[in-house]
C-alpha cells in the first residue's frame, strides 16, 4: 500500500523517481513485528499502548535491576516498551516465538518490505524505546540482552536518524529511503526545535511534551523519561 502512494503521489504530481531526494518515515514507537526466516509476519503487530506486559516488565525489573536499567536506558520498565512485548510472546505464544528470526518495530517493518528486505534497520529514536538499548554507547547492551534473553542476531541494525538505509524500486528509477525516526522526536525536530531548551507539545493518541537538552541525557528528579531525540551523524541530542 506503502508502494502505490509514492507510486500515485508520483503520477499526480508529474515527477519522477530521479527528482525526489529521498524518502523519509516516522511513526508510532514501541511496537513488536515479529517475521519468520523467509520474511513473513508471524501475528499482529503488538502496539505501543499494549498494557498485558505488566508481568513482564516486573520480571524485566528483577533480572536487570531496576537502577541498572535506568542507568543504562535511562527509564524504568514501562508496559509501553518492546522489550516487555517480546517477553510477552515468549511466554503466552512459545511456538510463533520458535519461529522468529527477526524483530522490528512498526515503522521499520515498512523499511524492510520498501526495500524487499534488504535493510533490516532502525534508527536511534526507535531503538531507545525499546529497554534494551544503550542511550548512552547507542547500541544494543549485552547485559540487557543477556539478563532478558533476547538474542542480538534477531535484532535490527541501529542507524542515524539521517542516512541512505536502502531504496524504493519504482517504475522509471529508485528513491533512497534517506530518515527515519519515531513520532514524537520527528515532531519535535520538525517543529525545528534545534537547540538545548526549546520544547513542542502535540497532540494525538495523548498529549507528548518533548524538550531538547541538547548532547546531555539530563536524569530527571521528577520522573520524567530522558531518551534520543535525534542523532545525525556523530552527534546525538537528547
Amino acid at each position: 500500500a506503502a508502494r502505490e502512494t509514492i507510486r500515485g503521489v508520483l503520477e499526480q504530481s508529474g515527477v519522477s523517481p530521479e527528482e525526489v531526494k529521498g524518502v523519509g518515515l516516522s511513526g508510532q514507537m514501541h511496537g513488536l513485528v515479529m517475521l519468520d526466516g523467509e520474511g513473513r509476519v508471524l501475528r499482529p503487530s503488538i502496539l505501543w499502548c499494549d498494557g498485558r506486559t505488566g508481568r513482564e516488565c516486573g520480571e524485566i525489573t528483577e533480572r536487570v535491576g531496576k537502577q541498572r536499567l535506568i542507568q543504562l536506558t535511562a527509564n524504568p520498565a514501562l508496559t509501553g516498551f518492546t522489550a516487555g512485548k517480546i517477553l510477552w510472546v515468549r511466554r503466552h505464544e512459545p511456538e510463533l516465538y520458535a519461529q522468529c528470526r527477526h524483530i522490528l518495530l512498526p515503522k521499520d517493518y515498512l523499511v524492510w518490505k520498501l526495500t524487499g528486505g534488504q535493510a533490516h534497520v532502525t534508527d536511534a529514536t526507535n531503538a531507545a524505546r525499546t529497554m534494551i538499548f544503550d542511550i548512552h554507547k547507542l547500541d544494543w547492551d549485552d547485559t540487557l540482552l543477556d539478563a532478558l534473553d533476547i538474542p542480538r542476531a534477531m535484532l535490527p541494525r541501529v542507524c542515524s536518524s539521517s542516512e541512505v538505509y536502502g531504496h524504493v524500486s519504482l517504475p522509471g528509477g529508485d528513491i533512497p529511503i534517506a530518515g527515519i525516526a519515531g513520532d514524537q522526536q520527528a515532531a519535535l525536530f520538525g517543529q525545528t526545535c534545534f537547540a538545548p531548551g526549546e520544547a513542542k507539545n502535540t497532540y494525538g493518541t495523548g498529549c507528548f511534551l518533548l524538550m531538547n537538552t541538547g548532547t546531555t541525557a539530563c536524569e530527571s528528579k521528577n520522573g520524567l523519561l530522558t531518551t534520543i531525540g535525534i542523532q545525525i551523524g556523530d552527534e546525538t541530542h537528547y
